[in-house]
């Protein structure tokens, strides 16, 4: 059984948005989104997949984008 979520989802991705914004996508290490986001490694894969579909959710949240 998988533990509930201990962060925010709406406040890591606009930390994350601010770190995509000021590092640039390639210079964002996983690190910089784990000391960023104040959350583990799992717990970005578990909730975004990767930095690749967290950055896509940054990018769809800041366009207004629904996800399908």
């Amino acid at each position: 059984m998988s533990r509930p979520r201990e962060f925010d989802i709406d406040e890591a991705l606009e930390k994350a948005t601010r770190l995509f914004w000021t590092k640039g996508y390639a210079q964002t290490s996983l690190n910089d989104l784990e000391e960023g986001l104040q959350v583990g490694r799992q717990s970005i894969y578990g909730a975004f997949g990767g930095k690749r579909e967290l950055f896509v959710k940054t990018l769809d949240r800041y366009t207004g984008e629904q996800p399908e």
